[in-house]
């Protein structure tokens, strides 16, 4: 799941100054992160990693729904993984972008968790092995 975090309005929350305030920052935003994927993928085509035609809108717009820290990654990815030829380059980066996606979700969570301790003093013993100094037959 995707959280947005949006800048604080201020004011009533019914106001309508607060309402467009709110829509103000959510424009900003979008044009930002429009402009950033535009400026990556014009780098990447710049460099010749990607053609012109080679991604549809479709994935143009996916990317401007992720931030830029996301499609970089993906766009990287792809590039190195592009060797042969692909039947539908959109669909592989677009599969792509999904993973890294949810990947930095879990990783996030991961860091949230905190650490289980297994004992007092954190030691972990093998019921594998037996222990020293007793005796391992029946008859013993």
């Amino acid at each position: 799941r995707r959280i947005n975090v949006e800048r604080s309005a201020g004011g009533n929350k019914g106001s309508e100054a607060r309402q467009n305030k709110l829509k103000r920052y959510r424009t900003e935003q979008e044009e930002y992160l429009s402009e950033t994927v535009n400026k990556i993928l014009e780098d990447y085509k710049a460099q010749g990693d990607l053609n012109e035609s080679e991604l549809d809108d479709g994935v143009i717009a996916l990317c401007k729904r992720h931030s830029p820290h996301v499609v970089s990654a993906a766009l990287s990815e792809y590039v190195e993984a592009r060797g042969g030829h692909m039947e539908n380059p959109s669909a592989y980066l677009t599969h792509i972008i999904g993973r890294i996606a949810v990947e930095g979700q879990e990783e996030h969570r991961d860091k949230k968790r905190p650490k289980k301790s297994h004992g007092k003093d954190n030691k972990t013993s093998s019921s594998n092995q037996p222990d020293e100094g007793k005796g391992t037959d029946a008859l013993g």
